[in-house]
């Protein structure tokens, strides 16, 4: 059975011309990701309690799996969530504000 003759440009260009293409892909990709993050971002923004109830029932989800009490590993996240979707805290920010909440240390012009 007779080779095929290949070039070192033709597999260059095809290497190339299949970079290129999973570029654009994951360039399209990244921003359908972006868009839908986006304005899923605004929803619970403008809905703060439909975001801290989702977190919520993640929370829940995530402690019945780990086995940690359910019911206040749920209320835990729900409220997390909330403060992150309503004031636009930072993750750290929100976890450190919980914490004193539940220690009974927030005052009431950071709630």
């Amino acid at each position: 059975m007779p080779k095929r003759a290949t070039s070192t440009t033709d597999t260059a260009s095809l290497s190339d011309s299949i970079a290129g293409s999973g570029k654009e892909a994951l360039g399209g990709l990244e921003g359908a990701i972006t868009s839908i993050t986006g304005g899923i971002w605004e929803i619970f923004h403008e809905h703060p309690n439909v975001g801290g109830t989702l977190t919520g029932g993640v929370g829940l989800a995530a402690a019945m799996t780990f086995g940690v009490g359910e019911i206040a590993g749920a209320m835990v996240a729900g409220y997390l969530g909330y403060r992150i979707f309503a004031y636009g805290e930072s993750f750290t920010e929100a976890i450190e504000k919980t914490i004193r909440f539940r220690e009974g240390k927030l005052t009431k012009k950071d709630l």
